[in-house]
């Protein structure tokens, strides 16, 4: 298994292999890959369906998101890509 800073890298790269076994991964990670959420969100508007259903399983599972992400998520509810939008409002409200 990868390193969770490597996963991360992983899923903002251009190789579409690379990114679904990065999202594979981190799925598997349950709520241990909760470092990764801006990560997960920002992948997927560029991620085909294959892709984007393991972004959201992991999504799914997370739990709430850090402390220091809440910044970062806060900044993407407004995004035009509803996706983003709806998870970065969804694990905010995770956060209480």
């Amino acid at each position: 298994m990868s390193d969770l800073g490597d996963l991360i890298v992983t899923l903002a790269s251009n190789d579409a292999g690379a990114r679904l076994e990065a999202a594979q991964q981190l799925a598997g990670l349950g709520e241990d890959a909760r470092p990764a959420a801006v990560a997960l969100v920002d992948a997927l508007p560029t991620a085909d369906e294959e892709l984007q259903a393991w972004l959201v399983e992991t999504l799914e599972n997370l739990g709430p998101p850090a402390d220091e992400d809440i910044p970062r998520l806060a900044d993407r509810l407004e995004d035009p890509n509803e996706l983003v939008a709806y998870w970065a409002c969804t694990l905010l409200g995770r956060s209480g």
